[in-house]
């Protein structure tokens, strides 16, 4: 079973259909199994969940009321578009982090960087136009439209 069930990914990873550009995220739900669902609204109307399974890491910042979606990336088999994002998900250290824990921390990135580049994780970025920018680490990720 694929791990990025659908939808249609160009280039990068950009997710092509169904498309969000200048659509919304509209919620996020976070469970104790380690599953998120994320509400998204096409600039149509359309509105679909983003659930995403055996959720490792998840970060969102400045949710707000009108979350603009400026695009959607999924790696999963390719190396992540954006790696500052990845590497900040992934567990970046604070540069005040010294050895052996820098050292430790830079070998959990990159097996994290192994595991999407090889296509045992996905790396999900939501990038905002306004609002709130999402990047997860997870299994997988499926999309499932709910109606208007």
């Amino acid at each position: 079973m694929s791990a990025i069930r659908n939808m249609e990914l160009g280039a990068g990873g950009r997710l092509m259909k169904p498309g969000f550009h200048d659509g919304w995220l509209t919620s996020i739900a976070v469970s104790e199994d380690k599953t998120a669902a994320i509400g998204l609204r096409r600039f149509s109307g359309e509105r679909y969940l983003l659930h995403l399974f055996a959720v490792k890491r998840l970060l969102a910042n400045e949710f707000k009321e009108g979350n603009i979606i400026l695009d959607m990336v999924l790696a999963n088999g390719i190396e992540p578009r954006d790696m500052s994002s990845f590497r900040n998900i992934a567990g970046e250290p604070h540069p005040s982090v010294v050895e052996p824990v820098r050292g430790r921390m830079e070998a959990a990135i990159a097996q994290n960087l192994r595991d999407v580049v090889e296509g045992r994780s996905v790396f999900v970025q939501i990038e905002a136009s306004y609002g709130c920018e999402l990047a997860c680490l997870c299994g997988s990720a499926e999309m499932v439209a709910i109606g208007d």
